[in-house]
């Protein structure tokens, strides 16, 4: 399976089944439809709305009094006056009944709760008119449009753009406080070009070319200064070979073969100075194989066996020294999400199962909480995305829930804040179509605050992007880089988050 193709696939909203893609209902940013709301029926019964006041409010509001103004707002039902006055929120293709105050014949006003605002939309507002013991409304008024918006504030600003445009690439810092960008994938195919970003300049420098085209690889800081490449695929299939960047020259230079190809694996620096390698895919499946890393030598060894085959899944270096892996595609023939995860000991080099999560997760993410927690954020769950958030406590090799995210997001970027916060940035919303799931590329990005439980909205990106990297630089900021647009063009585009 192709990474770009996949990307594509998923972002000209065509059919994810051969991909097994997961998802939710919608979130959505300006540039992020939500699936139709339901086709209003012709007004009828004399009554109609001329405006509503506001007509828009920001994501995350709390209730709202909504005044609706129109004419024959006071319609009684003919003989016994007992009438039930409702307004009708329409999105997502679903309706909520709100209750209707009458003011006047020309003024009415309903209460649209807090979550009806949590998230960006579109909707739709009309007025019915009920006798009670009817099955339907005896007047209907028009639709009129109510937005649900992000923040106005980004955040988000615009620095210097790659020399190329890549998607499913990787972006390392290094000691020196550049960013290495290695890899990923053009419109054309894979590429093995590399840059360094100089936040300093706010500039990309082209550096020396990797041995191999790859996408879907590892790139992992480890001791000694360079960076290990590893994996991933090029434009055949998935690749077994590693190589070493060297900041001081530049240059790629080989380092032998892992034991097994693969890509969408996960690479975790453990105390020790080794590297756990794990999963990923072959040109087969899922794969239960891990492997060490020795920078001392440049040898790959391989270990015992995950107690799960792995992909799509997240690796998260916890303060024990352990290694914490959730989740992903037990299998991609046929597609299987697993809720399952396990911790690696490196004193044993052994694999341990605990959890499992709430549900099963495919492309989501982890972070390292200052408290030695681990945040596991959306992905999917089989085939659409969804919002929550779980927490794996290392005391009791347990997790629970944590809240949602104000978006249903997969392959987002999280990022842990020096402030301690967490930004979420972008990613897909895969959400089931008519007849196939679909997906919108997101870009609107989200702070979440550890303490509280609560993630706000908090505007949007230059440019929507998945298969995007993000990355915190020394001075505090994050470095968003490339990815796929809503179009499926990949791009070369950079964003900083100040």
């Amino acid at each position: 399976m192709n990474l770009r193709r996949e990307l594509v696939l998923s972002l000209s909203v065509l059919t994810l089944a051969l991909m097994g893609c997961g998802g939710g209902s919608s979130a959505q940013s300006p540039q992020s439809p939500t699936p139709p709301s339901p086709t209003p029926p012709p007004s009828f019964g004399g009554i109609s709305i001329s405006s509503l006041s506001p007509s828009s409010e920001p994501a995350g509001s709390p209730d709202l009094m909504l005044t609706m103004a129109g004419s024959n707002l006071d319609l009684r039902h003919a003989g016994t006056h007992q009438t039930n006055t409702v307004a009708v929120w329409s999105a997502n293709g679903s309706d909520t009944t709100l209750p209707a105050t009458v003011v006047s014949s020309t003024q009415l006003t309903a209460v649209v709760p807090a979550a009806l605002l949590a998230k960006p939309v579109s909707a739709q507002l009309h007025v019915q008119k009920w006798y009670f013991a009817d099955d339907t409304p005896f007047a209907e008024s028009n639709s009129l449009s109510f937005s649900v918006v992000l923040p106005t504030n980004s955040g988000f600003s615009t620095t210097g753009s790659m020399a190329a445009a890549r998607s499913g690439h990787s972006a390392t810092l290094l000691s020196n406080g550049m960013v290495l960008v290695a890899g990923g994938a053009d419109n054309l195919g894979v590429l093995a070009s590399a840059e360094v970003y100089d936040a300093t300049k706010g500039t990309f420098t082209a550096t020396g070319n990797m041995i191999t085209p790859r996408q879907g690889h590892t790139a992992t800081l480890v001791a000694d200064g360079k960076v290990l490449i590893a994996g991933g695929e090029d434009n055949v299939g998935p690749i077994q070979s590693a190589e070493l960047y060297d900041p001081a020259t530049g240059k790629f230079n080989s380092v032998g073969n892992m034991n097994n190809a693969r890509w969408s694996h996960t690479a975790t620096v453990l105390p020790n100075g080794k590297v756990l390698i794990a999963g990923g895919a072959d040109n087969m499946d899922s794969q239960k194989s891990a492997e060490l890393f020795d920078p001392a030598n440049g040898a790959f060894t391989a270990i015992e066996n995950m107690t799960s085959a792995r992909m799509h899944h997240t690796a998260t270096l916890l303060l024990s020294g352990k290694v914490l892996l959730a989740g992903g595609w037990s299998s991609y023939s046929p597609i299987t999400t697993v809720a399952s995860a396990e911790l690696f000991d490196p004193e044993t080099n052994m694999f341990t199962p605990v959890g499992p999560m709430n549900i099963p997760r495919n492309r989501h993410k982890s972070t390292l909480l200052p408290d030695g927690k681990v945040l596991i954020s959306a992905g999917s769950e089989h085939q659409f995305s969804v919002s929550s958030l779980e927490v794996f406590d290392p005391a009791s090799e347990s997790f629970v829930g944590a809240g949602n995210l104000g978006a249903m997001r997969t392959s987002h970027t999280v990022t842990l804040l020096p402030d301690g916060k967490v930004l979420i940035v972008g990613g897909t919303y895969i959400y089931s179509g008519p007849d196939a799931p679909v997906s919108t590329v997101l870009d609107s990005f989200e702070l979440y605050t550890p303490a509280s439980q609560g993630s706000t909205l908090a505007g949007v990106l230059q440019t929507p992007r998945v298969g995007h990297t993000a990355t915190l630089l020394n001075n505090g900021r994050v470095l968003v880089t490339g990815g796929t647009d809503s179009s499926g063009n990949a791009l070369a585009s950079a964003e900083l988050y100040q």
